[in-house]
This record gives C-alpha cells, structure tokens and sequence, in this order.
C-alpha cells in the first residue's frame, strides 16, 4: 500500500509525550489546517526531529496520513522563538494555541488563521509590538476568521493599547458565544 506525503509548513501548538519515545503533536498547517500527529522516536537524544517540532516553532514537515492517525516523517526547522523570551510573550502563545485547538476542527485548511499566528510569531521575535495589545489583536483577527467577531471590530495595535479593556471584552463575549471556551 503506498501513502501520499504531504508537505506543508507548520506551527507547532502543542506537544505531548506518547509511549516511551514518541510524541504527539498539535499542529496548525497551512494546507491541512489542525492536526494531531506522531513522530516516533523524537524523544530520543539522536533524533533528527527533535529540533524542529519545539512548542511555538514554525517548521516545514512532510507527513503521511495512516488508516488511524498522521505520522511525521520529517521536519525542518524555519524559524523558532527566542530562547531569551519572556514568559508573558509565550503564554500569548499558549493562551492562542488553547484557542485554536478549542474552536477550529481537525482538517480543515484556514490559511488566514495560519497566517495570523505566522505573523504573530514574527512580530514577537522581532520585539515589534507590546505583548498584550498584540494578543489582544491576534485572538480578535482569529475570531473575526471563524466569524464571531464582524471584520471591522479587529483593531490595530495601537487601538487595543487605546482601549484595552473593551477589545478584552469583546473577545470575552465572542468566546461565551461559541458555547466552547
């Protein structure tokens, strides 16, 4: 039986450990949208993996869909968040990781939402922008994606720094109304 590899960059949401040496991955593709997939044996110190599919990193993996579940066969490192960062800018993050593993089902493609968390990252290993009002922008461009919040209630940057308080409860009332978070 032969299987299709897909290739397609990646952000890695998430990581847990699975039997001795493996581990299961979150990832957000820009092709195939949210994913859970293996990779055997990336626990091991001579893995060739390893490296590539850290929590927050944004990698080019090539996978392999089985009868039961997708397989990583390989993955190469694009770019990786600061190991200097502050624990503020990786819990934002964390905190939009959670989100998007709550609100968006398994396979099914959201490019604009990958690029949202793309350019996120970015911004945050460039230092361009203060953490909060970044994240305040980045959950409300997700929300505005899957369409609880209207296009036009997304602000800038320097919006949100403006008025924190009633972006912050705008996500408040977008998330109590998907009845998920």
């Amino acid at each position: 039986m032969s299987y299709h590899i897909y290739t397609t960059r990646a952000f890695v949401l998430s990581s847990h450990p699975r039997r001795e040496a493996d581990r299961i991955y979150a990832l957000l593709t820009e092709d195939l949208g949210l994913l859970y997939a293996t990779a055997g044996g990336v626990r091991k110190i001579e893995s060739k993996l390893r490296g590539s599919l850290e929590p927050y990193s944004l990698s080019l993996v090539s996978l392999v869909k089985g009868e039961e579940h997708w397989r990583i066969t390989s993955a190469s490192l694009i770019r990786s968040l600061p190991l200097d960062l502050s624990k503020e800018k990786l819990l934002l993050f964390a905190r939009a990781s959670l989100l998007i593993k709550k609100l968006i089902p398994e396979e099914q493609a959201h490019k604009e939402i990958y690029r949202i968390i793309e350019k996120s990252a970015e911004s945050v290993t460039n230092g361009e922008a203060e953490t909060e009002a970044m994240e305040i922008v980045m959950l409300l461009e997700i929300l505005s994606e899957l369409g609880y919040v209207p296009k036009d209630k997304v602000p800038t940057v320097e919006e949100a720094k403006e008025n924190r308080i009633g972006f912050i409860n705008s996500i408040n009332s977008a998330l109590k109304e998907t009845h998920l978070a």
